[in-house]
């Protein structure tokens, strides 16, 4: 072999190696499937990728949670992280051995009740947002033979728990807290339903009253419970407090009663300065429209004259009318009528109930009387 002939064959050989070297092999595919997802996105940098599945958070959740043969089941979707409103399709039974079929209409699946004890049965629903982003939610029910325990540990609350004179709407709720779940509540109290499969009702209260519930499955009763609403208005401590929070102090309550426009001295003994004084006021019918005075004055105190802060208002404890201030020995404190249009005057109408409260402190703050006994008296002076 000559040596320009073995030149030329070295020369093709490095060709072909550096042609074999510069072809690039064949990219992998990897091809990977999840119900479950929607879409997927992929995080990171090489040679470390993550696979993000996207998709909406979605809940299934059963009632009753545990059936018993011959109950149907109410099945609810809910979807969270979606965008727009969410839609809810493709509802099935996961498992068959007898489980009942889920009819779907929404957000809401129901079961037909079967006869016998069956389970556990899955049950599936996909929500769909506007963007196409979807999830699944599923749930397991079993139907058994063994009846739930009763309910226990059951609570009653009212919202509000005092209502001003006149009343007003109050809500009810009972809770339980063990045994089963409650599938009737039975109610008493004025004005309520007295049976609901609901636990919770609004009732209308007019006066002072005791409510009570008891909550009840197919096992049996639960414990009753008792929630009291009370309505201001009435004397002799009816709707009146025991204690008023008055510009963030605490003060017992001297309650005077119920006081009638006769122009009769109404005392109250015992007034120190932790205390306030409250007389309900009923305005009658019959009276006169034309203005006349309320009063307040000393009565049987050590120490010569006092300073208080007395207003009127319509519900116990309420400070919404301000600090009108006055002096004890002053004489009349508020012009009223009944009924009347007086713009100088407190005007009453006929049945409403007023209460005025009397606070044993200066105008200005500070108590104006620390020892002795303190005592005031009212006067209400009927129109002329």
């Amino acid at each position: 072999m000559t040596q320009s002939l073995f030149r030329a064959l070295v020369a093709s050989f490095a060709a072909a190696t550096l042609l074999f070297v510069a072809t690039p092999s064949s990219a992998a595919s990897i091809s990977f499937t999840d119900n479950n997802c929607a879409s997927f996105a992929i995080t990171g940098s090489a040679p470390n990728f993550t696979l993000v599945c996207q998709s909406l958070s979605c809940t299934l959740s059963a009632s009753p949670a545990a059936p018993t043969p011959g109950q149907a089941v109410t099945m609810t979707a809910s979807c969270s992280g979606g965008t727009g409103a969410i839609t809810f399709s493709n509802w099935i039974s996961a498992t068959g051995g007898g489980c009942p079929a889920v009819n779907g209409a929404g957000a809401t699946g129901t079961t037909p009740a079967p006869g016998v004890a069956v389970g556990p049965c899955t049950y599936r629903v996909t929500g769909t947002d506007t963007a196409s982003l979807s999830g699944t939610a599923s749930t397991t029910v079993s139907w058994s033979s063994t009846p739930p325990a009763p309910p226990s540990g059951c609570t009653l609350s009212a919202s509000p728990t005092s209502l001003p004179a006149g009343g007003g709407n109050a809500t009810l709720t009972a809770a339980c807290s063990s045994g089963g779940t409650p599938t009737s509540y039975a109610w008493t109290g004025t004005g309520v339903v007295t049976q609901t499969a609901a636990n919770s009702q609004i009732v209308n209260v007019t006066a002072t009253t005791t409510f009570g519930v008891t909550p009840s499955n197919g096992s049996g009763n639960g414990n009753t419970a008792t929630a009291q609403v009370t309505v201001g208005g009435g004397g002799g401590g009816g709707g009146v407090p025991a204690s008023c929070t008055i510009g963030g102090v605490s003060y017992n309550v001297l309650d005077v009663g119920t006081m009638s426009p006769d122009g009769a001295r109404t005392t109250s003994s015992g007034f120190t300065g932790s205390k306030v004084v409250i007389a309900t006021l009923v305005p009658p019918a019959g009276l006169s429209t034309n203005t006349n005075t309320l009063s307040v004055f000393e009565y049987g105190g050590t120490g010569g004259a006092y300073s208080r802060k007395a207003w009127l208002a319509r519900s116990p404890c309420d400070t919404s009318a301000g600090w009108p201030a006055y002096e004890a020995d002053t004489g009349p404190v508020f012009n009223y009528s009944i009924g009347g249009s007086d713009p100088g005057a407190v005007n009453m109408k006929v049945g409403e109930t007023w209460y005025l409260i009397v606070v044993n402190q200066k105008p200005f703050g500070g108590n104006s009387c620390t020892s002795g006994s303190c005592d005031v008296g009212i006067k209400w002076y009927h129109p002329f």
